[in-house]
């Protein structure tokens, strides 16, 4: 896209971008755009493969999204596992943006990252789902667990 930079940017810059949105907007309203982005550009990123891929096995789900946003796709996360629950979707990831560079014990949460989860999962699945962050490196996990309850 960019002609002599590339595609990509600093972890630095969009962390401070996030800090920006936080501190003109509130922690409660950023939250609430930055997962909307994320959710809108997981379903973009979803579409790209075809539209319901619920005949996917989980194990051909959670390679299709670890493709998609790790070393071969965006970069941005590495998707470790995908469990299923009843009614609920667990998916562990590791080196989000939310939590690069933060000290442990820090109150930081990876909504643009679990946004684009739960949009790519909406369009594999078929599914409406609502998102949760459960477990965080920043609290002495390690890595970030995300839920995804399946919304009848």
């Amino acid at each position: 896209m960019r002609e002599e930079l590339g595609d990509f940017i600093s972890i630095l810059c969009v962390k401070a971008m996030i800090a920006g949105i936080e501190k003109s907007m509130g922690r409660r309203a950023s939250a609430i755009a930055m997962r909307a982005a994320g959710r809108e550009r997981g379903k973009q990123l979803g579409a790209t493969r075809g539209n319901n891929q619920a005949k996917l096995s989980l194990e051909d789900l959670t390679a299709s999204i670890r493709q998609i946003l790790g070393k071969e796709g965006t970069r941005l996360c590495l998707v470790e596992q995908i469990i299923r629950g009843e009614n609920v979707y667990s998916v562990y990831v590791k080196e989000i943006i939310g939590s690069c560079s933060e000290l442990e014990g820090a109150k930081s949460f990876c909504t643009y990252t679990n946004g684009v989860i739960q949009g790519l999962l909406e369009v594999f699945l078929g599914e409406k789902l609502f998102p949760k962050q459960i477990e965080s490196v920043l609290n002495y996990c390690h890595q970030e667990v995300l839920e995804f309850t399946v919304i009848p």
